[in-house]
């Protein structure tokens, strides 16, 4: 199994990525940040900790079976860039708290915000405009 984003590994647990870091520094594993990656022996370390039985990864859908469960292809860019805002808004939530009192970085986060919404706007527009 290839390592896992703290952030991807906490939402398949159905955790947020705040609940999970405190185990990995009490255990002396670096996870700066929601996206840092952490190993099969990371992951075994928290399972533990929270009393959870093995860890098996989501298996991956196939191409198909992804548009069978989820409808038209117009409507699985609609889903992607949904879920591209939210993952957006969840680091900027991070970020501005984490600059919360300095002027500079909450407007470092308000603008990289901006621009990822600007920048998942545009892949969506281009995404539906070359589908049949």
């Amino acid at each position: 199994m290839k390592p896992l984003r703290v952030y991807d590994f906490a939402e398949e647990l159905g955790l947020k990525h705040n609940d999970i870091t405190p185990i990995l520094e009490k255990a002396g594993i670096p996870a700066k940040s929601p996206s840092s990656k952490i190993t099969n022996e990371q992951i075994d370390v928290v399972i533990k900790a929270l009393g959870l039985p093995a860890y098996k990864p989501k298996t991956p859908a196939t191409d198909s079976d992804f548009i069978e469960s989820n409808g038209t292809e117009r409507q699985i860019i609609e889903q992607a860039f949904e879920e591209t805002i939210k993952n957006l808004f969840s680091v900027f939530f991070d970020s501005y708290t984490i600059a919360k009192g300095d002027p500079a970085g909450e407007q470092q986060a308000e603008a990289t915000f901006r621009s990822g919404i600007l920048h998942a706007r545009h892949i969506r527009d281009r995404a539906l405009a070359i589908i049949p």
